[in-house]
């Protein structure tokens, strides 16, 4: 070996100790409103717009919120944990025997337990089916682009992603045959219907954290939900919440503005988080 092979090698093995390690950054996704948003034509289709139009005038009231109602009355499968409360969109408590649902009782489960409480001749029995029938529910989802191009601009910078969400194991499992392409994207799926633990329950987290053995100061997690956010936040899992712009659509401008102060102040990530200009 000549002296200029050894230092060749001198210098390289200097510049591999000099160089800062690089790490890959796990940026974990909520489903729904983040990535995942309803089609509120097919939901009302598969429910029947005549009849819910029909009962929103005969009983001025919306026939979601009179369905909600109903669900709170039913008696649930399960113990529920009066100390943490999931909520909606809205902030409004689940009814228990939809937690149920979401925690793995099945569909079937589900509607013989509202079958009880009205009839399948009921007005609102179509929403139910447009609901907790996993095919029917499935097909009434799309991807919001937005959120899709911001797991792809994460992966191609080098960084891992994983989706921690409340959904029923059922109808997630269709949804994942409609968008193979999409879910293949990441590194590992935590669903609460698979689980049986449901946000913002602190022990969904460290389940997650577990399952894919990751240290909580590596990731960073994106929810609709400020209490989702938070709870993680409890296990040393920074968050962003997605706010909700006037077009309906979630606004991620504010989340890569985050995520990029987070890694330059707690990981200084090699390469740093470049995005393009998410509408």
């Amino acid at each position: 070996m000549n002296s200029n092979t050894l230092i060749r090698i001198f210098f390289l093995s200097l510049a591999i100790l000099l160089t800062p390690k690089l790490f890959s950054a796990n940026i974990i996704f909520d489903l729904g409103g983040v990535l995942l948003e309803p089609n509120k034509t097919a939901i009302a289709m598969k429910a029947g717009p005549l009849s819910l139009a029909w009962y929103s005038i005969s009983h001025l009231e919306n026939p979601r919120t009179a369905f909600f109602n109903i669900l709170s009355e039913i008696d649930s499968y399960t113990e529920p944990n009066n100390d943490i409360q999931t909520l909606d969109e809205n902030g409004v408590p689940i009814p228990k025997i939809m937690c149920d649902w979401l925690k793995g009782i099945p569909s079937k489960k589900i509607l013989g337990k509202i079958k009880k409480t009205i009839s399948t001749e009921h007005p609102l029995w179509p929403l139910a089916t447009a609901i907790f029938e996993p095919q029917s529910m499935a097909s009434t989802q799309k991807i919001i682009e937005s959120g899709k191009k911001f797991v792809e601009e994460c992966i191609e910078q080098g960084h891992c992603v994983y989706i921690i969400s409340n959904w029923d194991l059922e109808s997630f499992t269709f949804m994942q045959e409609q968008y193979p392409e999409f879910f293949c994207l990441f590194s590992g799926i935590v669903i609460s219907g698979d689980c049986g633990l449901l946000k913002p329950d602190p022990e969904i987290y460290k389940h997650f954290l577990l399952e894919y053995k990751l240290d909580p100061k590596t990731c960073f997690f994106i929810d609709n939900q400020p209490e989702n956010v938070l709870a993680a936040g409890k296990l040393g899992i920074t968050g962003s919440v997605v706010q909700t712009k006037l077009s309906g659509n979630p606004d991620f401008k504010k989340v890569q503005k985050e995520l990029r102060n987070w890694d330059r102040k707690n990981l200084h990530l090699i390469p740093d988080f470049h995005f393009s200009t998410i509408s």
